[in-house]
Formats: structure tokens, sequence, C-alpha cells
């Protein structure tokens, strides 16, 4: 049976032998089971393709839903070919679930597969490739402090296994510098994916500051006590019969060729853009760190070549095998590194060249990648930098129901016009990083948030301001990917998925439980984020965009992991996954605390004292634990995505415990304060969380007593949004910055009047009429101003695209009756007892969890901050 059909395309004109190619497959409920066997069929030849499968996903009926295949694509330049993914009975390839990391059993593991000889190191962060002649080729992380002195690893845990097939495994290990008191300083991975047959082996190499930031006042600048500083972190490659050397700077230079005993080095300094210079590559002392714009290739340490920006490729030859490397995005992480002397390779992660040491945050990371090919066929290396992409068509995403409000059919319309402008090559997102020069090992990938800047005067230099992911870029990307099948907007998903799950996410345990494990919301509004990197709040800035604060740390109002959970789906990326869960556990832990007398003290007053006071004046909002915006909003959609990736872990219990505590179809919304635009805009985010519960129910086959409560929440808030919501600035008066993020935020309220027409259908004429209304109002505001191309107006229309085209008709079943019975609002009295024994409660939690270490704990990580 078919399930689906796939393309490759050649796009780069590159001839492509045995490339390595893989892409996350949806597929519809029920179509693939455990055991069956699947293989790829080329529709031009009918021979069947190496591949192999990993699952990803599941449906509620344990049927698969995601799949990441591999394989490997020969094709020539600008060559289309069409694959077709079928069940067969016979041979075939049966789809492994995804594996826990194992150990390898063997003490000093080696491993043989197609030729390629293979052996881990134990107890080193270091391998060895083996040569037909019986040469050894040894490879070592090499790590060097901030006064130049090489540092041992230590810790270092087993090589482990995390996937295993016939075309591609991936091992990994880890291990820890120590710094005083032998604390950990950081923490290194390497993980090495292995494609076999083409002796072709991915390097990534991960370093990680577990520290936590000291913050002081809530103030995250570069400087900071709880940052490491290092010189350099090199992969260094003994090559000892190496009989010539070759490096090519860019795809179409000539090589430069040295003998066995000279060196040659390409050292990327900058970006090489007109902007190479920015203030966005400043130290903790505001100084510049690049000296030169672009990158020098020196052979005996004399510049025999000077230019922009270089995607190169070194190579050894000897009398056994070549030796060829390359590193992906290397210009755009720059600094980078690519050098040989004498019989060694060595690839710059981190290169020593740089004339500052490197700074890594409290709880920061970065991944960085490499390419290595043992062999005689380097120009496998060119499609490094350009990999093909397996694209499926929008109408098999439509089928396999992978995204929610999905149709395969993209209108010709105004919002459409208007996302598109996202890739126009005068000011679109790719442009946009040329401005602040958005590049670097710290910035590639995050998108330059121009919209802060449109209060200043026109012949200042841009603010510094880093977008962060804000209203979930990375879902609006990867969706019109899947709609579109462009590659600009999978590379935009990629860059900033993968900037995201390091840079942006607070990878620590040692600070408050509210802050570790958090994701840093977009720079301040509105000013320069100065040397506070990504990280919100600068000590440059005497006052924050927020009235009444100038400090802070990540919080739960901006929390977004529906695109990372896509990007897993689409890439098979354990480091998205991993995001997702990390930012789950973050977000609930500051919701729910993680118990200690002094923590539920604080929530008690923070909280619950505030709703008693509500339930005194008679406002019986206060009786819900949580409040009424779209931190609740992301709350509810972090557990949801969590459910997905994890559907035994009682996330969507959770999920269901939030929502009955923060609406209730008998609400007084009058008294919700919904009409003060600058706090009461964000109930819609968390509308939105509650449409999306209800289509992972219907997906589960559930229309329980929690779906029902729901659905007849939403429709009591749909029908009064009808009669009484307006444009935001239609209500000028109580917006502090009246500009056109409010028309793109009105978005939110067209596409919940979709949405409700297919929930609601007793009223669905007065909800498309009001749809249309406002959607028509967004885009013609829009397109008429001159705004429209700033980064927050087009995220929000890339995040809430879809409702006006999705052609979904429920079973009657799920369309309940207005008169199904759910529990009312409690009366005032019992509202003021369930609030006092919910803080009852919380004090029994605080006792019961009492110790006297952690409360000194708990209180020395709030000290100061």
């Amino acid at each position: 049976m078919e399930l689906c059909q796939l393309t490759l395309c050649e796009e780069q004109g590159l001839k492509r032998r045995g490339e390595p190619v893989f892409a996350g497959v949806p597929l519809p409920k029920g179509a693939l089971v455990d055991g069956q066997k699947i293989r790829l069929v080329s529709t031009r030849s009918g021979e069947a393709v190496n591949m192999q499968a990993r699952i990803l996903g599941r449906w509620q009926d344990q049927s698969i839903r995601w799949l990441k295949i591999d394989l490997q694509a020969h094709l020539g330049a600008y060559e289309q070919e069409r694959l077709r993914l079928e069940t067969t009975d016979s041979s075939g390839f049966v789809p492994k679930s995804p594996q826990s990391p194992a150990p390898l059993e063997n003490p000093r593991p080696a491993l043989v597969k197609e030729g390629l000889h293979l052996e881990l190191l134990p107890g080193q962060l270091d391998w060895r490739i083996r040569y037909r002649n019986g040469q050894w080729v040894p490879h070592h992380l090499h790590y060097v402090d901030d006064q130049g002195q090489p540092r041992a690893v230590n810790q270092i845990e087993d090589w482990t296994i995390l996937e295993d097939g016939p075309l591609v495994s991936t091992f990994q290990s880890s291990g820890v510098v120590l710094g005083k008191e032998n604390r950990e300083l950081v923490r290194l991975v390497i993980r090495l994916s292995v494609h076999w047959q083409q002796a072709l082996v991915r390097c990534d190499v991960v370093v990680h500051n577990p520290r936590r930031a000291a913050h002081p006042g809530g103030l995250w600048d570069l400087g900071d006590p709880g940052s490491v500083h290092f010189k350099a972190l090199e992969l260094k490659v003994s090559h000892s019969d190496t009989a010539a050397w070759s490096l090519r700077a860019e795809p179409d230079d000539e090589a430069f060729s040295a003998g066995p005993q000279d060196s040659l080095r390409i050292y990327q300094d900058s970006s090489g853009g007109p902007n190479w210079d920015s203030r966005n590559h400043q130290d903790a002392n505001g100084i510049k760190i690049p000296t030169f714009q672009g990158y020098r290739l020196t052979r005996n340490g004399q510049v025999v070549r000077q230019s922009i920006r270089a995607t190169p490729t070194l190579s050894a030859s000897g009398t056994a095998t070549g030796l060829h490397v390359t590193v992906p995005q290397f210009w755009q992480n720059f600094p980078s590194a690519l050098g040989c002397e004498g019989g060694r390779l060595d690839i710059g992660f981190f290169p020593g060249d740089c004339r500052k040491p490197y700074e890594l945050q409290g709880g920061e990371r970065k991944t960085l990648t490499a390419w290595l090919h043992y062999g005689d066929h380097p120009e496998i290396l060119a499609t490094r930098h350009a990999p093909t992409l397996l694209r499926l068509s929008a109408k098999a995403y439509e089928a396999a129901n992978s995204f929610p409000w999905f149709s395969s059919t993209r209108p010709d319309g105004a919002l459409e016009h208007l996302i598109d402008l996202g890739l126009a090559a005068d000011d679109g997102f790719f442009q946009k990083r040329e401005k602040i020069d958005e590049y670097g090992w710290r910035n590639f990938g995050d998108l330059y948030a121009d919209h802060e800047t449109i209060y200043q005067k026109p012949d200042e230099p841009p603010f510094l301001s880093h977008y962060n992911n804000q209203y979930d870029a990375i879902f609006g990307f990867a969706r019109q990917f899947a709609l579109t099948g462009d590659r600009r907007w999978y590379e935009l998903m990629d860059d900033l998925a993968r900037h995201v799950a390091d840079i942006d996410i607070y990878h620590t345990s040692e600070d408050r439980a509210e802050y570790n494990g958090g994701l840093f919301w977009h720079t301040d509004h509105y000013l320069d984020a100065h040397t506070a990197t990504h990280r919100t709040y600068s000590k440059h800035n005497s006052t924050s965009s927020v009235p009444g604060q100038t400090g802070g740390g990540p919080a739960a109002e901006h929390c977004y992991t529906t695109g990372l959970l896509y990007h897993h789906w689409l890439t098979g990326s354990t480091d998205s996954r991993n995001a997702v869960l990390e930012l789950a556990h973050w977000i609930r832990n500051n919701h729910e605390g993680t118990g200690g007398l002094f923590e539920q003290l604080l929530k008690v007053k923070k909280q619950d004292l505030p709703r008693l006071k509500k339930l005194a004046r008679h406002n019986l909002a206060g009786v819900h634990r949580y409040p009424f915006t779209r931190g609740t909003g992301n709350y509810i959609n972090t557990l949801l995505d969590a459910s997905l990736l994890e559907p035994d872990q009682n996330w969507l219990a959770q999920a269901e415990r939030v929502i009955k505590a923060t609406i209730n179809p008998y609400d007084d919304i009058d008294r919700r304060d919904l009409h003060i635009s600058e706090t009461g805009w964000s109930y819609l985010v968390l509308l939105a969380s509650l449409v999306r519960y209800l289509g992972i129910k219907l997906e589960r086959d559930e229309i329980d007593e929690s779906y029902r409560y729901t659905l007849q929440s939403l429709r009591h808030y749909w029908r009064w949004m009808v009669k009484h919501e307006k444009p935001f600035l239609e209500k000028v008066p109580g917006l502090e910055f009246p500009n056109h993020t409010w028309v793109a935020q009105d978005i939110r309220k067209a596409m919940l009047m979709f949405q409700a027409s297919v929930f609601d259908p007793e009223h669905r004429e007065a909800y498309q009429q009001k749809a249309h209304e406002w959607l028509d109002y967004v885009t013609s505001t829009l397109l008429a101003g001159d705004e429209k191309q700033l980064t927050r107006i087009q995220v929000l229309l890339l995040q809430n695209y879809g409702p006006h085209t999705a052609k979904i008709v429920l079973p009657e079943y799920a369309l309940i009756s207005d008169h199904t019975t759910v529990v009312r609002t409690p009366s005032r009295a019992l509202g003021l007892s369930v609030v006092i024994a919910e803080i009852f409660l919380r004090l029994i939690r605080g006792l019961r969890t009492f110790r006297p270490t952690r409360e000194k704990a708990w209180l020395r990580n709030r000290v100061g901050n």
C-alpha cells in the first residue's frame, strides 16, 4: 500500500552521489503499525532505494504518526526524482522505535561496516579510524582555557549508541572540564553520526556552561560571574602519512596546495558582510571583537587570499586514502577555522585565532558541526553546504493531519501576499540579518527584531534587538515549508530552532526553579540590548519598556514549544525534542512550584491573596487559580506539546486541570477586564490553546467531560467576542505604543472566529461574518501601511495562519448540545472557601517538603536577584 510520495530535487547545480538525505514524514492515523515493513521505490527506475527509518511519534491507537527517513541521493545537476513510500510483505525495513542511549558492550568497541573501521576510545572523547593499510587516524578534542593552557577532560561517560542502522549509526560521549574545587566548569559532548557506505562522519561538538548566571538585579550582561571564558575548542586529527595538503576557500575558487610539512589555514574572523564590525560582536566592556572583514587564508603564515565569506574544504592525500573535511555554516558561525600543519589537521570550532577569549554565559551552550570523509570522493562534502531536501506535497501533509487547521490549497490572497514579504529580497528575514549582522556563533539563526526600532530617529544606528522566537516563528516557518515546499522557509525554521535550543534556553539547574530550563524572551522593547546578548535586560538601560520593571529572567508569558516540536518531527532533531520537554518541566515548575515552605508562602502572597481580594470585591474571577492571560495559554500549549512526545507522562491530564482552574462556561466575562488592551489582549492566546486542546482530544476520540467543559467555555467567550470585541487601535487611549503590531494582533480574533464557526455551527454565520470582517481589516490596514515587513508583524501572521483556509467538518458527536450539564462557577462564599482550602493545602505541602538545607538554597538563589 502506498503511504505517500516524496521528491528529491537538486537545486544547486551539483552532482550528488550517495549524499545522505533525511526527512520527517507524517503518516495518516492507522496507516502503519508496528512490525510492518516499508520500502522506498524510485518511480523512475522501479527499484527499491536503500533506507532506514526511526519512529518519531505515534497516534493514540499506537499507529505511527511521524517517521524519520534516512536514504542516499543519486542525482545529477538540477535533476529530480520521485519516490514512493509503501508497505510491503517482502523485503523491506521495519521502522525502529527511538531508543534510550545504550552503552556499547565492548569496553573498547571497534565497529566495522561497509569497510569503515571505527574505534571509540573508552575514558576519552577520542576516536580512531583505520585505513585499509592499517594506518590509524586519531581524533582528539582539544580545550584551551582563557590563560592559554590546555585542560584535561574528566568524568568521561562511556560511549553510548543513540541509533543504529544499515546506513547511519550515531554514538555519543561527554565529559567535563573541572575548575576550582573540582567544580564542573564546562561540559563537552561529542556526537558522531557515521554514514558507513560513504565513509562519512558527521561530528557534532557541544560546549555547555551548566552553571547559573549571577544576574544581579535581574540583569544579564556579559561579564557575569557565572560565565566561563576559554581560548579555543578544536578537533585535532592526526594524519601522519600525508603526501600533500589542499585547501579550497569557496567552491569555485582555486585550491591552495602545500607539502606535508607546510601549514595551510583559513580563519573567518567576521561575517564579511557590510556591517561585519557591528556592535553585535562586542565583549563585556563594549569592545568590538572582530578585527577584519571576512576571512584570511594563509600558507606558512603568509596571507595568500583574503575575501568575504568562506565555505572551505580541507583535504589530505596520502598513501592509504584521502581525508577531507568541511564545516557547514562556516562563515555564519564565525570565528571559525580549518588548518593543517605537518601531519595534523585542525578543525577550529572555537579557534584560538580570535583576539579575545570566548565568553559562554551561565546556562548557555553551543553546538557546532564538521563533516569528515575518509576516502577518495571529496565532492560529497560540497553537498553539506546545501543539502538536498526530501519533500512531501502539501496534500500529503493534509492527508496525514500533520498540522492543525491545515489545507493544501494556499489561496492567492492578501494575507498570503503579506506573508510572502518575509522572503522578499530587499527586506525579508534573510536580508534583515545583515542590518545588525545577526551572525556569529551566538547570534546566527535568531531574527533581527527590527520592529523595536520604529521610534528611533532616522539618523540613529539601529538598536541591537533579538527576537528569541516570540510568538513561535519556528512553527510559522515550519507550516509555510509544508505548504509551499520552499527551502527558504525550511532554512529559517532550522536555523532558528538550533539557535533557540542552544542559546535562548537557560540550561542550568542551579538557579531559581522558575528560571532553570526556561526560555529567555525577546530583548527589551524599544531599547538596545547592549551587552545582554539574547537575555532581555541590560544594566546599560536605566529603565525598561515595562513600567516599574528594570530586570527579570525567563518568563512564563514567553514560552513557545510547538515550533520545536515540529522541527523535531520534520528533521528528527533530538535537541529540539529535548528542548520541548525541558521547557515543559520549567513552565510546570514555574506555575506549580517544586515544594518547600518559603516557595509556597511566596505563591500565597503573589497568587492566592490577590484572588481573595477579588472575591472580597464580589469578582468571581478570583476563584480561578490561573490568570486569564497568554502565560496560562502558553502553559497549556506546552503541556499539550509534551503530551504528544510523552503520552504516558500525565501532561494531558495536567493541561485539563489547568483549563478547569482558569475558565468556566458561566464566567462573568465583563469582570475579566478584557477591555483593557495592554493587559487584556492576551486572553486570545489562551483561547487558541483551548482550541488546540479540543483538536487533540478529537484525535484521541475522547469526547469526555473535559472536552465538553472546554467547548462550552469557548462558546461562552466566542459569543461574547462577536458582540463586544473591536480592533485594538480603536482603543488607542489605552495603548502605550499604538502601532501596527496591534493590527497584526487582531488576526488572532479573526482566526478564532473561523474556528468558532466549526465548533459552534448554530452561530456559524455570525462568526464567519466577523472573521472575514477582521481579516479584511488586518490585511488592508497592513498593506496600506509601512510596517508590514517588520519582524513581529510577520511572525504574528505566520503563527496564526491556517484556520481561514481549513475545510473541517466535525462529526455530529463532537458538537455537544448547549444544554450539556457542566460545573458552574461557584458562589462568592464557596469561592472564598475554595481559595482558602487551596492556601491550606499549599502550606501543608510546604511543611511536608520542608528541609532547612532546601530552604537555605531557595533563599540563596534569590538574594540580590
